[in-house]
């Protein structure tokens, strides 16, 4: 695992480290289910942007995924900022994987 790309995702998903119990570990994972799914969607987009054309039909499906877990989390203009922030990285990345 790029250990880089993990500090960018926790350094996004804790505010700049505002909030550092957000992504506290556990194991190889962390305590929030919600800091769990970021870093998971977090890579699928990392390489769905970063390789479009071997984004698989799996890699989509879980961008798809994703992407109504997020829209899941409250009407539009009820969903925190950076939750919308993710949302459009999500969305982006399906853009570009989808065949």
């Amino acid at each position: 695992m790029d250990e880089k790309l993990r500090e960018k995702f926790e350094a996004w998903f804790s505010d700049g480290d505002k909030w550092p119990q957000a992504i506290e570990r556990s194991r190889d994972g962390y305590k929030l289910i919600t800091a769990q799914n970021g870093w998971e969607a977090w890579q699928a987009c990392t390489a769905a942007l970063s390789q479009p054309a071997a984004a698989d039909k799996e890699m989509l499906e879980a961008l798809q995924v994703t992407a109504g877990n997020i829209r899941s989390l409250g009407l539009a203009g009820a969903i925190p900022e950076p939750y919308k922030i993710w949302l459009s990285v999500v969305e982006d990345a399906i853009v570009k994987a989808a065949p």
